[in-house]
Formats: C-alpha cells, sequence, structure tokens
C-alpha cells in the first residue's frame, strides 16, 4: 500500500494487530499507534519494552487468544497515553538524536 494512503486507514482504524512470532516492534505498530490505534501485539520478543502496559498482547501460537485480545481492544477506548508517548519517544527524529549521542558516546570512550 502507498504511504500516503497509509495514514488514512490508521486514521479510520480504532484497532491494529500484529500478532506475530518474533517482533523486534514493527514500525506498522507504533505507526499505528502514533495515529490513535489500539495495539495488539505479540507478547513475544521487546514489544513490552516499548509499549509497556499500553498495549493488549496476545500468544501467536494461540488463535483463542489473539480473537479475545482483539475483542478486547476493539472495546476499549483509545489510549491517548500510548499515542502521546509514541509521538514523544519514537519519531524519526528522536531515532536520530539518539543514534548521535550513540555515536558520540562511542567517539569519547
Amino acid at each position: 500500500m502507498p504511504q500516503r494512503e497509509l495514514a488514512g486507514y490508521y486514521r479510520k482504524a480504532k484497532v491494529h494487530i500484529l500478532p506475530s512470532w518474533f517482533e523486534t516492534t514493527g514500525l506498522s505498530s507504533i505507526e499505528a499507534a502514533a495515529m490513535g490505534c489500539n495495539i495488539v501485539i505479540t507478547d513475544k520478543g521487546d514489544t513490552r519494552e516499548y509499549f509497556g502496559d499500553d498495549a493488549f498482547y496476545c500468544d501467536p501460537a494461540n488463535p483463542a487468544s489473539i480473537l479475545e485480545t482483539v475483542e478486547k481492544a476493539s472495546a476499549a477506548g483509545i489510549n491517548e497515553n500510548l499515542q502521546k508517548k509514541i509521538l514523544e519517544k519514537y519519531t524519526w527524529q528522536q531515532a536520530a538524536l539518539q543514534t548521535s549521542k550513540a555515536y558520540q558516546l562511542a567517539t569519547t570512550a
């Protein structure tokens, strides 16, 4: 899907689902959260480090877990705390700033 169309779909959606087996925090989940979607993601990998208690976690090996979690996320209100957290901490500008800091530390060490 073209990037310019994706934002419109995120705006219309209430829930974004990425129940993968192992996730290094999918960019699509971060994008969806920034647009105000509730997030249903795997309980595997490092997703909790990014989303903490602000996401809905499922077991990707268990279809009943996925369905139950999607239903919970659909019934819940929009998590504005998650959206704010993403917009403050996980932007491309923040990624560039943190990368620059890491390089600066490496060159002074």
